[in-house]
């Protein structure tokens, strides 16, 4: 194994290591085949060690913002709730 190899081969161990960590944490994981790429699905309790034929990652959280449209049809993507006069504000929940 050359050094570049190496580097990919850590890369890879970490990318596992942390998922492993992330279920321990309570988080949820979802997996799919690596051959034929179907949507991801939820995944109780995982059987890590079949990295070579299943992708895990852990599930994306929604997220959440703050849609500001002023009267003038501006719109301004915030991370704050804030307003302003004669100003709508729009609460978004990605949905997953």
């Amino acid at each position: 194994m050359n050094r570049t190899e190496a580097k990919t081969y850590a890369s890879e161990l970490q990318q596992q290591v942390n998922i492993i960590q992330a279920y321990a944490e309570g988080k949820t994981i979802q997996t799919r085949s690596k051959a034929q790429k179907e949507d991801w699905s939820d995944c109780g309790e995982p059987v890590f060690g079949y990295f070579d034929s299943t992708e895990y990652r852990v599930k994306p959280e929604p997220r959440e913002y703050w849609i500001i449209e002023s009267p003038d049809d501006r719109k301004v993507v915030s991370y704050r709730l804030s307003s302003s006069k004669g100003c709508e504000v729009i609460h978004v929940r990605e949905v997953i």
